[in-house]
């Protein structure tokens, strides 16, 4: 895997990027409105999408998905004590 990688948006100009992608720039990728090129704006010859460990960012650990299962239980509404 390289360092940079470089993208091309639908205006033609090239953009210098370093992987992971942002979220919204890893959708204009998937959705193919940014071309992976050569840092010169020539043809990338590889696979486009070598620079991802998984197109659909489905690896371990969802968004929103924090701590590791062994969180308190949150508190309930107000007026509930503890047994003394």
């Amino acid at each position: 895997m390289s360092d940079v990688i470089y993208l091309r948006g639908q205006g033609g100009a090239v953009f210098e990027f370093t992987p992971p992608l942002h979220r919204e720039i890893q959708k204009q990728f998937n959705s193919r409105q940014l071309t992976r090129v050569n840092a010169d704006g020539s043809e990338y010859e590889g696979r486009p999408g070598d620079f991802m460990p998984d197109p659909e960012g489905d690896d371990e650990g969802d968004e929103g998905d924090e701590g590791d299962g062994d969180a308190p239980a949150p508190r309930r509404g107000r007026g509930s004590k503890a047994a003394s």
